[in-house]
């Protein structure tokens, strides 16, 4: 009710020259929706009067309902438009009063908006690696050089005690007869030496790769050698 008694009192003082009729009728108006809380629709009859009547009081209502709706910066502009009429002092000092007041009414905040929660990435484990000791190839390989060392060995072993033993000899049909054994077997054990430890190095390198998941060995056999091809990387 005060608001609407300064309003009535500016409206009064404020312009020394009478609105026409058709703007007072918006004026009224406008100062009736003002007093029931409509704001809206206050500033709509209170711009179609000023547009007929450019009146200082338009300027200083308009203010107050924008300034009750929470629009300062409008309340603020027609304030001091009101303001620049040069009005009485006791009514400059009330508008002043009232740009004091507006920046604490403002417009609600914009409601935060929500940020969606990223779908975290599954997890894809990588299949467990086998031990290179099951690998199969190597297994072979393994197992061949140790029969080939171990054969070998025993070859060179019987081959030496046979040429020990030809030394005492009684006949000369014993003689030639251990002494072509101990060379067989002297020359059977080397060849078997050799393959088998051909074959275990060829493990070694086999377990190696199927430590490092790069198996790339093969193994080539022939009547007079053993080859072993190792490709990629430690």
């Amino acid at each position: 009710m005060k608001a609407v008694v300064i309003l009535l009192a500016l409206a009064a003082s404020a312009s020394a020259e009478p609105m026409g009729a058709d703007a007072r009728a918006h004026f009224d108006r406008g100062r009736a929706l003002y007093d029931a809380g409509q704001y809206s629709e206050a500033i709509a009859e209170l711009t179609a009067g000023r547009a007929i009547d450019p009146n200082a009081d338009f300027e200083y209502a308009l203010g107050q309902a924008y300034r009750k709706l929470g629009d300062c910066e409008h309340a603020v502009a027609h304030y001091r438009a009101f303001l620049a009429s040069q009005p009485p002092e006791a009514e400059a000092e009330r508008v002043e009063a009232n740009l004091a007041r507006c920046p604490l009414v403002s417009p609600l905040p914009p409601a935060p908006t929500s940020t969606p929660t990223p779908t975290p990435t599954p997890r894809v484990d990588s299949p467990p690696r086998r031990g290179f000791y099951r690998d199969v190839v190597g297994g072979t390989l393994a197992a061949g050089g140790l029969v080939g060392i171990g054969t070998g060995v025993t070859l060179l072993f019987l081959g030496e005690h046979n040429a020990r033993a030809s030394y005492a000899a009684p006949t000369l049909a014993r003689l030639q007869q251990l002494s072509a054994s101990a060379r067989r077997d002297r020359t059977i054990g080397a060849i078997s030496v050799v393959a088998g430890g051909a074959l275990a190095a060829g493990a070694v390198v086999r377990y190696i790769m199927a430590a490092r998941r790069d198996p790339a060995v093969s193994v080539t056999v022939t009547h007079d050698s053993i080859a072993v091809v190792w490709s990629g990387r430690l």
